[in-house]
């Protein structure tokens, strides 16, 4: 019985210690590598703004910390575990951004560093999406990811008609750009600027325009 109880009590102090998983080797931040560390396991949400479902694309951010004595390599998975089965998710990850279907190859993660660079889920949002998806974040030691730390991002779509009746008529296109950009019936060359979110001035007010 003694023996039973001490394996036991070993077996709870392996598993948990100040509300982390014992001999975690990353944490992940939502949004700011500034905010507080999430939980293995965690669920956080994200509600798009009216002009993220305008220009059909949200851009969420996590950032990874690596909590070891060592550089990892470091390599993450992103699986939709409900919502649109026509969801389209773009991934960049340690400062590569390669156009979907390719993957950014893994990175390395200094010892106990955040990354400077996040991880970014790019979700393409489309009128007729509403209620909510659910998308799991592993992140890992490349190639198989293990040992790992896991989030879950609960994005809320709202009702798409009320969405709809709240959409700027202004037509604005492509966006995503690498380049030029209509926006109403003005054309902008966005070409030689570097990658950001940009406002432009548009007849029903500003439009946001993401330039990759």
């Amino acid at each position: 019985m003694k023996k039973t109880i001490t394996l036991c009590v070993a077996l709870v102090a392996t598993l948990i210690f100040g509300g982390k998983t014992f001999g975690q080797s990353y944490e992940l931040y939502f949004n700011d590598s500034t905010s507080t560390a999430l939980n293995n396991g965690d669920t956080v949400e994200y509600t798009p703004q009216s002009w993220e479902r305008q220009i059909h694309l949200a851009q969420i951010n996590f950032f990874v910390k690596n909590l070891t004595d060592d550089d990892l390599l470091t390599d993450q998975v992103v699986t939709v575990m409900n919502g649109p089965s026509d969801m389209e998710i773009g991934l960049c990850a340690g400062g590569n951004c390669p156009i979907p279907p390719a993957l950014p190859p893994a990175y390395t993660v200094e010892a106990h560093r955040i990354h400077p660079d996040p991880i970014t889920l790019k979700v393409h949002l489309e009128d007729s999406y509403s209620g909510s998806a659910i998308i799991k974040l592993t992140v890992g030691v490349s190639p198989r990811i293990n040992p790992s730390v896991t989030a879950f991002l609960k994005i809320n779509f709202g009702t798409a008609g009320i969405e709809n009746a709240q959409r700027q008529e202004v037509k604005v296109y492509p966006n995503p750009t690498r380049g030029k950009v209509t926006v109403g019936e003005k054309e902008y060359d966005l070409s030689q600027q570097p990658a950001g979110i940009y406002m432009v001035p548009c007849e029903n007010g500003t439009a946001r325009i993401i330039k990759l």
